[in-house]
């Protein structure tokens, strides 16, 4: 990744990094993990929401059609 080409974007470097269990934690675990990981994945969602607003049209570029589904998450009140 270093060298005379090192600001060129070279997608094919992208393709060699698998990190592997429990060497990419971007907000921690256990008892310090990040306070703020919720709030921003929430914000994540919004501004990728917006950003696609910001599209006239979106094209996939997957071969299969879309299908549509709508899930619910239920939780218990007790965190048990």
């Amino acid at each position: 990744l270093f060298g005379l080409d090192a600001a060129d974007f070279i997608p094919a470097w992208w393709g060699i990094i698998q990190p592997q269990q429990w060497e990419y934690i971007p907000f921690g675990g256990g008892q310090r993990a990040c306070l703020g990981k919720e709030k921003v994945l929430a914000e994540a969602v919004f501004v990728l929401a917006r950003l696609a607003q910001s599209f006239k049209s979106l094209v996939s570029r997957d071969s299969k059609a879309w299908k549509e589904v709508v899930m619910l998450t239920a939780k218990n009140v007790n965190g048990c």
